[in-house]
């Protein structure tokens, strides 16, 4: 039997704007991953004969972007071991790793 009071408006409300929520929180998720491996592609393609500064900046690049996916990763829900689900899903260079936290080289 299908009801035809306010909560059946209410409903329908909420689950169309929890519809686009998760729509965004994808949209977020798959944009923050896609500048994640373009850094680290990035990073790959550059570091070979790069001089220390340009090393550095490459490496801050692709910490950066780690700390993007991790934060946008937490903000859509996701609150454990995200950084181990990066390094298993990108080919995140070490160095970058080690630097999280840490205050970059000038």
């Amino acid at each position: 039997m299908q009801k035809f009071g306010l909560d059946s408006l209410r409903s329908d409300k909420y689950s169309s704007l929890e519809s686009e929520i998760v729509k965004e929180k994808a949209t977020t998720l798959g944009r923050a991953g896609k500048r994640l491996q373009q850094a680290v592609d990035h990073y790959y393609a550059n570091i070979d004969g790069a001089g220390e500064t340009h090393r550095q900046s490459l490496i801050n690049e692709v910490t950066d972007a780690v700390w993007a996916l991790i934060l946008q990763r937490e903000f859509s829900g996701f609150c454990h071991q995200n950084l181990e689900w990066i390094t298993e899903h990108y080919d995140v260079p070490p160095e970058a790793i080690n630097r999280m936290g840490k205050q970059p080289h000038k």
